[in-house]
């Protein structure tokens, strides 16, 4: 992992709230520690915190430039489309062919744990997400993580990503908070967790502590 990864993530979450910030910097500094070194470069979207609406248009999202609304003409070369008035569907571009989501049966968008890899190997299609599915169900009121890929249209070649959706009391509450995608085509990514709010106080409580000790031994050494 190249330390520019790590720098852009950093500065792409403080442009957006504390939660999306607190989450790149952790989801960064645990790709750093854990990930293979590679070519690839795992991106940060700008399309971040976008409601979907419970309309038949939903949202189209362009992942490449942060482009989004509610038509297509709003998102040139879109490339995911989450809607529906009534479920939580997901609807394809026409390129790639064979749908973009990764699906865990026909018509299932899945639920990805974190440390699921997206490749050219996952499944692709369409569908919809189901707290009932037999396979990586939706959860309510929490975090669901959904795979896809894209084409890139300056290049015509695919890229692979994942999704972060906070979802309510019912699959019309969501919104998707991030979007991941590989900078190199073809390179495989693996879904990272956003850490609970109360993962993040702790994590930030501890910094604080540890800069406060090294700042008392500086002084003591000083006297």
């Amino acid at each position: 992992m190249h330390i520019n990864t790590l720098a852009g993530r950093v500065g792409a979450a403080f442009s957006s709230s504390c939660l999306t910030h607190c989450a790149a910097i952790s989801s960064a500094a645990v790709m750093l520690a854990f990930a293979p070194l590679a070519n690839a470069v795992p991106t940060l979207s700008s399309a971040m915190n976008i409601a979907v609406p419970t309309t038949t248009d939903g949202v189209y999202i362009n992942v490449l430039t942060g482009a989004f609304g509610n038509s297509a003409a709003a998102a040139p070369g879109w490339d995911i489309n989450p809607w529906s008035s009534n479920a939580l569907r997901f609807f394809n571009p026409a390129t790639p062919a064979g749908g973009v989501y990764v699906v865990s049966a026909p018509n299932q968008v899945a639920n990805l744990a974190p440390g699921s890899v997206i490749s050219a190997g996952t499944t692709f299609g369409n569908g919809e997400g189901s707290t009932t599915a037999a396979s990586m169900p939706w959860s309510l009121n929490a975090v669901n993580y959904f795979g896809f890929r894209l084409n890139n249209e300056a290049n015509g070649q695919i890229h692979y990503g994942y999704g972060a959706m906070t979802v309510g009391a019912s699959l019309l509450n969501r919104t998707v908070t991030e979007l991941w995608f590989e900078s190199v085509p073809g390179a495989s990514i693996t879904v990272t967790a956003i850490p609970e709010p109360s993962s993040v106080a702790m994590m930030l409580l501890g910094g604080l502590g540890l800069a406060g000790a090294v700042a008392r031994r500086r002084r003591q050494a000083a006297v």
